[in-house]
């Protein structure tokens, strides 16, 4: 699929999700996660649908390399992750800020906002329970995931819009669990030579 020589061209969902994942997604996101967050782009504005399974994207220069085509579409997802609406976009462009940073419930249930990492409450896993009876357990652990639970479907009802479906809220934000859990990348294991053991 050309990016030039046509302004503004409409394409079917399918042809951005190709276009989306071959130039600027993340390579984890499979075609599902990436048809995802197309709904989640078209629910902020930048894909708007013309016809019936058909979508472009408008401001931009069509007639212009395909580099730039990319870098101006890159700028318009970066500028809008600063956004309140765009928190999600931030793992779409590889960063990796803290979940609650990103997403913080208010006053109204069911909602999120966006918060500044300073005043964000840090949602942590459980703590190894000791010395404790099964049920005491039980209690300890339901209390440590509430508020971890508390976030999920806070996130989950902030994702989800007019062409945002729930399942494609869950996408997005396993997408985005899986980004904020991700560590340096294990060191090699080394067996040691024999001879250090004779």
């Amino acid at each position: 699929m050309s990016c030039g020589n046509t302004a503004n061209p409409p394409r079917s969902l399918e042809q951005w999700v190709a276009w989306f994942s071959r130039e600027l997604g993340p390579p984890a996101l499979d075609d599902d996660g990436m048809s995802a967050y197309l709904h989640h782009f078209a629910d902020l504005g930048i894909l708007q649908q013309s016809a019936e399974n058909q979508w472009q994207i408008s401001g931009i220069d069509w007639n212009a390399s395909p580099d730039q085509i990319r870098e101006d579409i890159r700028m318009r997802l970066e500028t809008l992750s600063r956004t309140e609406s765009g928190p999600a976009i931030c793992y779409f462009l590889g960063q990796k800020p803290d979940l609650t940073a990103c997403f913080q419930k208010t006053g109204k249930a069911g909602e999120a906002r966006r918060v500044h990492p300073d005043t964000a409450e840090h949602v942590h896993l459980p703590e190894r329970a000791s010395d404790l009876s099964n049920l005491q357990i039980v209690k300890k652990v339901g209390r440590q995931l509430r508020p971890f639970l508390e976030l999920e479907k806070s996130v989950l009802s902030f994702l989800e819009g007019p062409h945002t479906s729930k399942e494609d809220a869950r996408r997005i934000y396993n997408f985005i669990l899986s980004r904020a859990q991700e560590k340096a990348e294990p060191k090699k294991w080394e067996q040691l030579s024999r001879k250090r053991h004779k």
